[in-house]
């Protein structure tokens, strides 16, 4: 009888087995919806919750069009299509990105992210010679990074100690993300940061993460909350695969507080104190951590001889925090940016996109156009303006065959070939031994918000 109860038992998990089994190759082959998830290198790290790799590869796909683009990182695990070898970081005046999601900008092409034309302007307005010293703008935004994150990746990449201005794009959230996260603590009887490691993930949450199975899971019960909908942007895989990982961690490290201090993970008081204007203790150490942060950051890169700036986002809710900042902090206010070079311009109308909720390449060119106002002449340069400006602006989108700016920022020229084809050299050289995007797959079912 035992035996009998274990063979049935042994079968029924079989069976359960290969009805995964089918599940998961079904969804591979005619969902593959939630292949961005399954192939996303948002790998664990010691000293982050998880980090960017080299060399990643990943077709995406337009939330607004539909259409198909590579995601890459070079080998520093920065979100450009290029190589910045170790030779060229002396010669060059390198300018770094620091931040979220809208800094990755992984919803856009790279063409059209902020990295790309802002890098174009500042060669365009830099003095010396830019042959002899160009400027290179590297992207090292990852998806779901705040102050923390972004400070460790600072204090990990190669490039550190050549870096001539580091950027932090400042996202309304980052605050609730040094809460949430506990990586960093003020000891408020020195001023000094403790840093304190993140927990390691269990043994089986790397194969679970390969799973078109456990997106799906993840999915369903997303939508049957209705966060996903409440948000107001379209289902992205790999913003899933972020949450999944962040969760995962966020349980062990709710676990590891709760047993070592009789405490548990709150984010909500942040929320409700930032929303209502009123004190309360979660905010306010919260504030003085992020404050000494960001002193501590403008302090390192000042020692290696670089300019530390604060670009805040194009909304409402980033430029009511301005607060925060040091008046001693260069600090650029993107959403009054905005409403200088394009009066009129409504962010939440014209400048997100529609499926995602991400900026769109049209807010990207502005925030392209007002940062290299303020970096050119930190890099030895004048700020374009006027008619070279748009003649610019001209030459570089035209020579990608895409996304026009409106009329008022071009000029009527006749393009030149040979510039377009060297835009497109610098810029996607990564692509170039790389076929179509979703060369031998199949095309991704259009999702709606």
């Amino acid at each position: 009888m035992a035996r009998r109860g274990l063979a049935n038992g042994a079968l029924l998990l079989l069976s359960l087995l290969l009805a995964l089994g089918a599940v998961e190759a079904g969804l591979r082959w005619f969902y593959p919806h939630y292949r961005d998830a399954a192939e996303s290198r948002l790998d664990p790290d010691q000293e982050r919750i998880y980090k960017r790799e080299p060399h990643e590869r990943q077709a995406r796909r337009h939330p607004d069009s539909g259409q198909p683009f590579w995601g890459l990182t070079n080998a520093l695990a920065a979100h450009n299509h290029r190589e910045i070898p170790p030779q060229r970081w002396e010669r060059a005046r390198l300018v770094a990105l620091f931040g979220d999601s809208f800094t990755a900008n992984n919803a856009l092409p790279v063409q059209y992210s902020l990295q790309d034309p802002l890098d174009h302007l500042l060669n365009a307005a830099s003095r010396p010679d830019p042959a002899a010293h160009p400027v290179e703008v590297l992207n090292f935004g990852v998806n779901g990074y705040g102050p923390d994150q972004s400070w460790l990746n600072y204090q990990t990449t190669p490039v550190r100690d050549h870096l001539q201005v580091v950027v932090y794009l400042f996202c309304a959230n980052d605050l609730l993300d040094l809460e949430q996260n506990r990586l960093l603590a003020l000891d408020p009887s020195t001023g000094t940061i403790r840093h304190t490691p993140p927990p390691g993930l269990p043994w089986w949450v790397p194969p679970l993460s390969r799973l078109h199975l456990t997106y799906l899971l993840l999915d369903v019960k997303a939508r049957l909350k209705g966060r996903l909908a409440g948000e107001g942007e379209s289902f992205r895989a790999e913003n899933l695969h972020l949450k999944y990982v962040h969760h995962l961690q966020t349980q062990r490290r709710e676990a590891v507080f709760a047993a070592n201090r009789g405490e548990r993970l709150k984010s909500h008081p942040i929320e409700q104190a930032l929303a209502s204007g009123t004190a309360s203790p979660e905010l306010e150490r919260t504030v003085a951590l992020f404050r000494a942060l960001m002193a501590r950051w403008q302090r390192e890169v000042a020692s290696r001889g670089g300019r530390f700036v604060v670009a805040l986002l194009p909304r409402p809710e980033e430029e009511k925090l301005l607060f925060l900042f040091d008046p001693e902090t260069t600090v650029v206010d993107l959403a009054r940016e905005f409403r200088r070079l394009q009066p009129g311009y409504d962010y939440a109308r014209e400048g997100r996109l529609q499926r995602d909720g991400h900026w769109n390449e049209w807010s990207n060119l502005l925030a392209a156009v007002a940062l290299q106002e303020k970096l050119a002449p930190l890099l030895g340069g004048a700020p374009l303006e006027g008619e070279a400006l748009r003649r610019q602006l001209t030459t570089y989108y035209g020579a990608f065959g895409g996304w026009r700016p409106p009329a008022q920022w071009q000029v009527p020229i006749q393009p030149d070939p040979r510039e377009g084809a060297a835009l497109r050299e610098r810029y996607l050289a990564l692509e170039k031994s790389l076929g179509p995007p979703d060369a031998g797959t199949r095309e991704r079912p259009t999702v709606s918000p």
